[in-house]
Formats: C-alpha cells, structure tokens, sequence
C-alpha cells in the first residue's frame, strides 16, 4: 500500500498554511502574493495545485502545480514542484512526479512541459527531454530561455 497520496490543495484546504511556508523555502515571495496564487489555483481542473501527503501522519511532504498551456489542449505545464528538504534524495519527488503524470493523463494531458535550471538530472531520471521553447501563459515572458523538458 502507498504510503503517500496526491491531492488536490482544493481538497485539503486546512493544509493551505504549510503549503505556502513549503513553497517559500524555496521561492520566497510576501504571504500575500503566495495566498493570492494558491487561490488560483485552489480548483477542481488546471490550473490547479496539488500537495503530496504522508498518509500515516497527515503529513505535507510536496506540492505541484498543473497548468494549462495555450493552443496546447493536449498539453500541460508543470510548475512549483517541491519536496520538503528533510525527504529528499528518498524518491519521493520522482513518486510526486509519476502520480501527477497520472492525474494529467485523467485530465486529457498527453505531454507534459516544465522549466528548470537546476534540477535537470532529477526531471531526466523522471522521463523529461529538452524541447524547444514554448508559450507559456501565467508568466511575463512567453519564451523561456532555459533548460525545457517534456515528457515523452
């Protein structure tokens, strides 16, 4: 049995809290700016946030974000993705990775995009491939300059 599952931020609201302290230890943004985004993306369908939890303890282990990509309908964007530092190196971030593949594919997705600079090995070892640059909606810039990876 799992002991860990993926689920909507919508659907575990009481989590919001930790959510935001976990994303600002890497990002840190004003906890007015982090409530604002997790609002929107507190939904049902993309754009959405997910946490990744342990079971046994309610614990909040990661966070993810699915997004939609313009004249993409087949396709997704992939952002926020995080585990908390002290379960890193277990496998668990490749874990959240492979369940919100799962989700995306529920949702109609068949390719996934995402943007790194520094977690490159992790989103190879994960499946990911360089790609060229794609617009991306939620973002100032609509090309990104950096390493892109998607899902094959």
């Amino acid at each position: 049995m799992n002991r860990f599952e993926l689920t909507a931020l919508y659907h575990r609201q009481d989590l919001n809290r930790k959510c935001i302290e976990l994303l600002n230890q890497e990002w840190p943004r004003s906890d007015g700016s982090r409530e604002h985004s997790q609002q929107k993306s507190c939904r049902l369908s993309p754009p959405m946030s997910f946490l990744f939890i342990e079971k046994e303890t309610d614990r909040l282990i990661g966070h993810a974000r699915i997004c939609l990509l313009p004249n993409r309908p087949t396709s997704c964007w992939i952002e926020s993705v995080i585990i908390e530092q002290n379960c890193r190196g277990m496998g668990l971030g490749k874990l959240l990775m492979s369940s919100l593949e799962d989700v995306a594919k529920e949702f109609g997705f068949n390719e996934a995009y995402l943007c790194t600079d520094d977690q490159v090995a992790f989103y190879e070892r994960c499946g990911y491939k360089k790609c060229d640059p794609i617009l991306h909606s939620t973002t100032a810039t609509s090309v990104f300059p950096v390493s892109r990876l998607k899902v094959r």
